[in-house]
């Protein structure tokens, strides 16, 4: 059997293979023009697929219900962001009382006690990490705002400390992996064409339509460049 997803993932990598080798033979080709007298100047021909649609059949062998993230105690998350803020102040990155790391593990004891059953945080239904990254940043920013830690911690520092601080809660969240639901299926044409009646093979219809990204140099809030992938 394989995994529906894979299968189609499969198929769409496959496509995206095939406009690389369709670029590599354009790039062959110009330079066979630009070497040969006759066809120097002449456009180089370059074939592009915008929208590809295939009709797969396939047999539906099994459903498996996925599983939910496990999340980690509430002490354990609590030890580890409290770890990552002892660890950034002894090692002089960020200066803070200690008074500092009372009240944060006060409010941590607030904000990551609620029950996370539900999994929701601010209205709206999420997983596990992104629940208890953002619980994390909670209490912190309420620490920050307190009365005498305004001075103290200036605004780059603080939004240093909650995105550390945060990918710290987020990265000790979980005890026990979830898992994604799938679909188990045939896809070989020799197990499809055994499978019997016409009625019990399933026809999926996949339209893959072609987007190109090009690298870019982008200059960053700091003045940095940074180069991102943005559409073409």
């Amino acid at each position: 059997m394989t995994d529906l997803g894979s299968f189609l993932g499969t198929i769409m990598a496959s496509a995206a293979q095939a406009r690389r080798l369709a670029d590599e033979e354009s790039l062959a080709i110009a330079e066979y023009y630009n070497e040969t007298p006759g066809l120097q100047g002449l456009s180089v021909p370059r074939l592009r697929l915008p929208e590809i649609t295939l009709e797969l059949p396939v047999l539906i062998e099994a459903v498996e219900d996925g599983e939910d993230e496990q999340p980690a105690p509430e002490g354990r998350v609590r030890t580890v962001v409290l770890a990552e803020l002892r660890q950034l102040t002894t090692a002089g990155r960020m200066t803070l009382p200690d008074s500092f790391h009372g009240h944060l593990d006060e409010e941590l004891g607030r904000t990551l006690g609620r029950p996370l059953t539900e999994h929701v945080s601010r209205g709206r239904r999420v997983g596990v990490r992104v629940a208890v990254s953002e619980r994390v940043d909670e209490a912190v920013t309420r620490v920050l705002a307190r009365r005498e830690y305004r001075q103290l911690v200036p605004g780059g520092v603080g939004l240093d400390l909650r995105k550390l601080l945060k990918e710290a809660g987020k990265n000790s969240a979980v005890e026990v992996g979830g898992k994604s639901p799938r679909i188990r299926t045939s896809v070989l044409t020799e197990e499809v064409k055994n499978s019997g009646a016409p009625g019990n093979v399933t026809r999926v219809k996949v339209t893959l339509r072609e987007e190109g990204l090009e690298w870019a140099n982008i200059e960053g809030p700091d003045g940095s460049d940074k180069s991102r992938l943005i559409p073409e």
